[in-house]
């Protein structure tokens, strides 16, 4: 019998995603010279655009079936693709009347999307499993040294067809590239179906997949090889996400990044904190050292009056510090952030601020320029979203530990002072509440344990990483005394309970609450937790002290 199959070179195209596919169709077949074939939906969409193709059935003999299920999986469409070039594979084509499949454009049902489609029954994500989608991919991407073309991204379609008009077809390099595109598509794919029915049986199964974007200037110590800075491509489209940073000048290293992902955590924190409790949010400066906050200001008017704040807080701590802000970096903030002014000259001992590095929503030329007139090179980052900060939408926060890692929900507790479990002494309102919002954001996302001070919209100290309460609130009263900030009127945040309110009889050793009274602390926030939480409760409220008392699970403690 004389064989039906098409004499030219075949192109398979199988998509969900039919943006731009008639034109790329149409291009293969002037361009290169390729015979389409096609299933289904796809076969609708290029015949309805007047696109010549083929029925997948003229190649297989065989009309789809099982409601669409079995459409390619067929030893002549497998074989096609998989064949190698040499004259033993050729021969066993020929011997069976197979067509080589020289190109495939597959991109893959919408699992992951019907999955968050509310509603979604099991059986209906399930029937999103793409089977013979991934099949086409995987044997294209395994061939691809053979001359075998794969393309699941409309993305590509422009750059593949320009290959084909330049040089005949993409190039050894170039189908490389895309056959781990492809593969890099069907190990997600697999890895959020693995996930979905581990859930269904209450199995904790995460997978990351985590892609190289940059080399950073240094590693966090020299020894340690080089650091790259790695997008996780299993995650949740986030604008803020560091692969969507520009770098305007420099090139930031490890530490840096880490610095800024802290003062990133902070600015998204506190903004949010802002929106709930006054419905908008201020103009934010924050600064970190060594994944710490270590200076912070706001500002309902003025931008630069919040960098002058967050610069000022703690003069010794913010020397060479990552800062960041939620507003555009221009001459004025940029000198505040650059020079020490005269005024307080003396009080730092040198003329230059030193920040390392600065991460804003953008930056005027007159900004960058100020910026970058030391040697060597500021790093500047940009990014737009910055000016509408917003928290990540992850579910859960992982900390690698020795053999694996430990899983847990996202630390998103946000202060909202219409919620708390009880307000002592009254409540606050107006810029004492944006002070405590600062202490608070601060304490939740230093390191435990943790006694913040703030004052009139500026953090005036941070005792961090502390073993005891007490010794987190000496630190901290001792910080604020060295900047030379009086305590009195300031606001507290601690982010886990006080657990005496008074120090033992005859000890002279104060209690962190005693402590903090003395120096003049007006009021605060802190857990209501502890066995002695009703003496501590009715301290604050014997002081005359205004604290926000949080329901005893919002303990804020952080990077352990």
């Amino acid at each position: 019998m004389k064989s039906t199959k098409p004499q030219k070179p075949l192109a398979l195209l199988s998509v969900t995603d039919k943006s731009g596919l008639a034109d790329f169709a149409r291009g293969l077949a002037e361009s290169a010279g390729l015979r389409i074939v096609s299933t289904g939906g796809t076969f609708k969409t290029l015949k309805q655009a007047n696109v010549a193709c083929w029925p997948i059935e003229k190649i297989t003999g065989v009309k789809e079936f099982l409601d669409g299920r079995v459409k390619t999986i067929h030893p002549k469409v497998a074989a096609g693709i998989l064949a190698r070039l040499n004259k033993q594979h050729e021969r066993q084509l020929r011997a069976r009347h197979i067509q080589r499949i020289t190109l495939v454009c597959v991109n893959l049902y919408p699992f992951a999307q019907t999955v968050k489609k509310p509603g979604a029954t099991f059986d209906e994500i399930i029937e999103q499993i793409d089977i013979g989608g991934i099949l086409l991919l995987r044997a294209a991407a395994k061939n691809h040294a053979d001359g075998v073309v794969v393309v699941c991204d409309p993305a590509d379609y422009d750059l593949v067809l320009e290959a084909y008009r330049a040089d005949g077809g993409p190039n050894d390099e170039f189908r490389l590239e895309l056959a781990q595109k492809a593969m890099q598509l069907t190990a997600t794919y697999d890895a959020i179906i693995a996930e979905y029915l581990a859930r269904q049986l209450d199995i904790d199964l995460t997978f990351l997949a985590l892609r190289g974007d940059k080399v950073l200037r240094k590693p966090e110590n020299n020894y340690q090889g080089r650091s790259v800075l790695c997008q996780n491509i299993l995650a949740e489209p986030d604008l803020l996400a560091w692969s969507n940073w520009t770098i305007v000048a420099g090139n930031p290293g490890h530490i840096n990044i880490c610095g800024g992902d802290s003062a990133l955590r902070v600015m998204c924190r506190l903004a949010e904190a802002f929106r709930r409790n006054f419905g908008r949010v201020p103009f934010i400066a924050i600064a970190c050292k060594h994944g710490n906050p270590c200076g912070l200001g706001v500002d309902w008017v003025e931008p630069a009056r919040a960098v002058q704040r967050c610069m000022t807080g703690d003069k010794d701590a913010v020397m060479g510090a990552e800062v960041m802000t939620n507003f555009e970096v221009d001459a004025e903030t940029s000198i505040w952030i650059h020079v020490v002014s005269d005024d307080i000259r003396d009080q730092v001992g040198r003329p230059y601020w030193g920040a390392d590095v600065v991460f804003a929503p953008s930056f005027t030329s007159a900004g960058r320029s100020l910026l970058n007139t030391r040697s060597p090179e500021r790093h500047l980052l940009a990014n737009p979203a910055l000016l509408d900060p917003q928290l990540p939408s992850q579910r859960y926060e992982i900390r690698p530990v020795r053999g694996g890692a430990l899983i847990q929900g996202a630390a998103d507790f946000i202060f909202d002072s219409r919620k708390v479990s009880e307000w002592i002494g009254g409540e606050l309102s107006g810029d004492d509440l944006a002070t405590l919002l600062v202490a608070w954001a601060v304490a939740w996302e230093g390191v435990s344990n943790s006694v913040v001070l703030a004052k009139n919209l500026q953090l005036i100290a941070a005792g961090l990483g502390q073993q005891d309460r007490r010794g987190a609130t000496k630190l901290a009263l001792m910080r604020a005394a060295d900047a030379g900030h009086d305590v009195a009127g300031s606001m507290f945040a601690s982010d886990g309970f006080f657990p005496f309110a008074f120090s033992a009889t005859g000890s002279a050793l104060l209690e962190a609450t005693e402590l903090l009274c003395d120096a003049g602390c007006c009021g605060g926030v802190v857990p209501a937790d502890g066995k002695r939480w009703q003496e501590v409760r009715q301290f604050f409220f014997a002081k005359q002290m205004i604290v926000a008392a949080l329901e005893s699970q919002y303990r804020g403690f952080a990077k352990h």
